[in-house]
């Protein structure tokens, strides 16, 4: 496992025990469409990346560590916003069950 791979575990599983329930519905509704649309902007960002990679554009030298912290932070945030919009409606279904 690298350092990364262990560091998104390691914030996934820190998100994980977040507790949820002193939300009302509205809030989790709202919460998992912003997780939602965060994860759509991020991931046009990313797909930009990769068509001006795959265009043959280059990046400057000094700009290839903003970029790879760009890419680390993704690999982070992505999965971290699936989970709070997935606790988010796990909340909701339980509230109804």
């Amino acid at each position: 496992m690298t350092t990364h791979t262990s560091s998104i575990a390691a914030f996934c599983d820190l998100l994980s025990s977040l507790n949820f329930s002193h939300y009302d519905e509205l809030e989790l509704v709202d919460l998992n469409a912003l997780t939602a649309s965060m994860v759509e902007g991020l991931s046009h960002g990313l797909l930009f990346i990769g068509e001006t990679l795959e265009s043959g554009a280059q990046f400057p030298p000094e700009s290839l560590l903003q970029l790879s912290e760009v890419l680390t932070a993704h690999a982070h945030i992505l999965p971290a916003l699936h989970l709070i919009g997935d606790k988010a409606l796990i909340e909701l279904t339980h509230r109804h069950a």
